[in-house]
């Protein structure tokens, strides 16, 4: 059985992670090439060393969850860096110090996630294990179906643009990101999920894609019996998924990937 685990210590370069990058958006219109490298794994680990060393002191207000391909290794890969690393202006070669690279690899079964029963939906932006466990589900059914239409969406002018079609980043707040961190022991778990965009619509293939992060912590609930101390884990859909870019401004805080913008 394989387990969840962090990826390797592979140093690159800051003009390697946007290979990485340049790669996966010269394929992200292809469908089969998309369904290819998303069926390579199901999750990718952040551990909290990499956070406690590259990104808690920058208190920066996102962090940017970038898809890329290893070029040797011809492998799916997510770059992670922090807003304030990743602004074009403020690059001076010391960004790479902030950014983290992570396979993207498989657990067999779901009890391999940190588990400790059902989670509390108490807040908007958290989920429950089953709702959760659900849109994963969704995406190993669907994920094929729903990759052939986003890589068939066109912008507004009619012509597949840098503006439409498969995500190439997720930006995730940093407040929240860190949150998580701070009841977390050692690490996050990242997998896909597929969500309604209209529940109440019938089109089979109208869904969003999104990140889920799953951590194990302990607070005290009141628990739906009585008022016991329970162990929890926080299941968090925070992700905002790019494209759509919202601005020229927006674009310019992703250094990682080329400017569509300038000539």
């Amino acid at each position: 059985m394989t387990s969840v685990k962090p990826v390797t210590d592979t140093v690159y370069t800051v003009q390697q992670y946007r290979q990485a990058t340049g790669l996966w958006n010269g394929l992200r219109h292809s469908p089969k090439a998309v369904t290819r490298y998303l069926s390579q794994g199901n999750h990718f680990v952040i551990p909290k060393k990499d956070w406690e060393k590259k990104w808690k002191g920058t208190n920066s207000e996102y962090m940017h969850i970038y898809f890329g391909i290893d070029g040797r290794e011809d492998r799916l890969k997510f770059i992670v860096v922090d807003s304030n690393n990743d602004k074009r202006d403020a690059c001076d070669g010391s960004e790479a110090n902030h950014i983290g690279v992570y396979d993207y690899d498989n657990f067999t079964a779901y009890n391999e996630l940190p588990m400790a029963g059902p989670r509390l939906a108490d807040l908007d932006n958290e989920l429950t294990f089953r709702q959760a466990v659900t849109r994963n589900l969704v995406w190993q059914m669907m994920m094929p179906v729903w990759v052939q239409e986003k890589c068939a969406e066109h912008s507004p002018d009619g012509h597949q643009g840098f503006n439409c079609g498969i995500y190439r980043i997720f930006k995730v707040p940093f407040a929240d990101f860190a949150d998580i961190f701070e009841t977390e022991d050692n690490r996050i778990i990242a997998t896909f999920g597929l969500k309604k965009i209209d529940p109440e619509a019938s089109h089979d293939t109208d869904y969003e894609g999104e990140l889920i992060f799953w951590g194990k912590n302990k607070k005290v609930l009141e628990s739906v019996g009585g008022g016991s101390p329970q162990e929890e884990d926080p299941i968090t859909d925070l992700t905002k998924p790019i494209p759509p870019f919202g601005s020229e401004e927006e674009i310019n805080s992703f250094n990682l990937i080329d400017n569509p913008l300038l000539p």
